[in-house]
């Protein structure tokens, strides 16, 4: 957050949501993060997690910055931290915050929101096609802990409970994966994306960037948003556009998709009963006016709607 928003400058936003995960919420060093948690909780976010936390005896001297708010119980949480990290994250304690919230009395959703590796190198015209690049090696053993992480949480969830009862399984976050190679080509997906669905589906290989019928997928992920545009929509902008005298169009126009809510299921399994929104899935900017800024955040939120299908 940048330092002139206030609790009114950012309460405005609040009503329209049932459930915020954000990233770089720090609470390392300021109280900013407490007064958001205060003014969410007086607009009906009763639930409010964060973390990891930082370890100072892992040199993990920031947050991880991750916070769920939420207007549904929530039952349950874990988090985990991840391992290496280069550059200024290798002080944060980035890794995944898992909040489970009871949607009704016999419907559980499993939210997991992660920040992954940033990449510091400077960007070059193939730079999403890189596998070889830093960040991306990072975020490829990032991706594989969670996808382990989610699918250890969700089986326990479900072994220790009895009766009728569906799960719904969203991942959420920066990934820092970029969706496509630059926003002039938002038709072609990143080699580095397509490895991250790989990755998340579970087939044995993640290395092979075609269909494999030798290496199925155990798992199927749904990008709502890719698939309810056809397109990857950019969800990040250098702060230069942001505080710059640039019109909506331009910043409509440049920057990078790095922001992500997927769907989780096991393969061939029954249908959870919900689904996320194609029509109600959108980027949200979150602009503002009279401030030395052109939005609340470099990046924007993804925001998607989970209705229940009629029978």
């Amino acid at each position: 957050m940048h330092r002139p928003i206030n609790a009114s400058t950012t309460s405005s936003f609040l009503d329209s949501y049932d459930i915020l995960t954000l990233s770089e919420t720090f609470g390392s060093y300021s109280s900013r993060r407490d007064r958001l948690v205060d003014t969410a909780a007086s607009r009906g976010f009763k639930w409010a997690v964060a973390g990891p936390d930082r370890n100072w005896w892992k040199f993990r001297f920031v947050d991880s910055g991750l916070l769920v708010l939420s207007r549904f119980p929530i039952v349950a949480t874990d988090k985990i931290m991840y391992s290496g990290g280069f550059g200024s994250d290798r002080v944060a304690a980035k890794g995944i915050l898992y909040t489970r919230h009871l949607l009704s009395t016999t419907t559980t959703l499993h939210l997991f929101v992660s920040h992954l590796q940033s990449s510091y190198t400077p960007p070059s015209e193939d730079d999403a096609d890189n596998l070889e690049e830093h960040g991306a090696k990072v975020r490829k053993r990032q991706l594989k802990t969670l996808r382990k992480f989610v699918q250890k949480t969700v089986r326990k969830a479900k072994r220790n409970r009895t009766g009728k009862h569906e799960d719904v399984v969203l991942l959420a976050g920066d990934f820092n994966v970029p969706g496509n190679r630059f926003a002039w080509d938002d038709t072609t997906d990143s080699a580095e994306y397509n490895r991250m669905i790989r990755i998340l589906e579970g087939r044995s290989s993640s290395s092979s960037l075609l269909d494999d019928d030798d290496d199925p997928p155990r798992f199927t992920i749904t990008d709502i948003l890719r698939t309810a545009w056809g397109r990857q929509v950019p969800t990040w902008n250098d702060w230069d556009e942001q505080i710059s005298s640039s019109t909506a169009e331009e910043r409509k126009n440049v920057g990078k998709r790095l922001d992500y809510i997927l769907d989780w299921r096991v393969r061939g399994s029954n249908s959870s009963g919900y689904e996320l929104v194609e029509e109600e899935t959108r980027v949200e900017g979150f602009e503002v006016d009279g401030l030395p800024f052109k939005r609340l955040s470099d990046h924007k939120g993804v925001v998607t709607v989970l209705n229940r299908v009629p029978e």
